[in-house]
């Protein structure tokens, strides 16, 4: 029985099903002209699984604790498809630019790739969490071909978020993103982290939520705690709810 060495502090305190249980392998997809990748997890037995199709969070890899989620899927006889969307992970580019609009298209163009895979079945499942949560209940309203959605602690109102934290913080904010948008094609784009404390510029300053998040990076990623501050107006005008 093989276990795996945890690549991040989150995952020591997961029980993870034994590597024998599943199989992957990665998938590539084109997705506005740029190449998504992700990994593909198939269940030890059983013929034409119905496929999980899982996306990260705001601001993260396919690798943050998320493959725990796509083995347990596959141990229990789903097949579970995991990317990272444009501009994170393995996928083209390097701007980690949160852009809710261009990730739903990247989960559309997911779905999209496993009509030509061989090893599972037709029944597809979104799967999200935070921001990804609300791409995939958008996604499903707007496709045939989605059977179940599953959404943890989705995001459906952004902007309600944005604006509980303060005039404050809404004007830096808009200021940033603006500085952003004109800057960034002169390449003197302006950047604000991911995830910061509360009372920072980040995209997310809940409490508590900057520890329990950087716990979650692999330590081989090359992740950066940082998104281009245009983000945050991407983020403000987002309520797929």
């Amino acid at each position: 029985m093989t276990r795996r060495t945890p690549v991040n502090r989150a995952q020591r305190r997961l029980g993870r099903p034994p590597r024998e249980r599943f199989s992957t392998r990665t998938l590539a997809f084109d997705a506005g002209g740029d190449t998504c990748r992700g990994t593909l997890y198939l269940p030890g037995g059983g013929d034409d699984p119905p496929t999980v199709v899982m996306g990260p969070g705001l601001g993260a890899e396919r690798g943050f604790g998320y493959p725990a989620v796509a083995e347990r899927f596959a141990d229990a006889g789903y097949a579970a498809f995991l990317f990272d969307y444009r501009g994170f992970g393995e996928s083209d580019g390097t701007s980690q630019l949160v852009d809710p609009a261009r990730q739903r298209a990247d989960y559309a163009a997911a779905v999209e790739r496993l009509s030509g895979v061989d090893a599972v079945g037709s029944g597809r499942v979104l799967w999200g969490a935070s921001v990804s949560g609300g791409h995939v209940l958008a996604l499903a309203a707007d496709r045939r071909d989605v059977d179940a959605v599953v959404a943890v602690t989705p995001v459906l109102d952004a902007r309600g978020v944005v604006v509980a934290r303060g005039g404050r913080y809404v004007a830096r904010a808009g200021v940033a993103g603006v500085r952003d948008l004109l800057g960034h094609r002169l390449g003197r784009g302006e950047t604000v982290p991911i995830v910061g404390e509360t009372d920072t510029l980040a995209a997310i300053t809940e409490p508590g939520a900057k520890r329990a998040y950087l716990d979650l990076v692999d330590r081989e990623s090359t992740w950066r705690n940082r998104t281009p501050a245009r983000s945050l107006l991407r983020l403000a005008g987002y309520r797929p709810g």
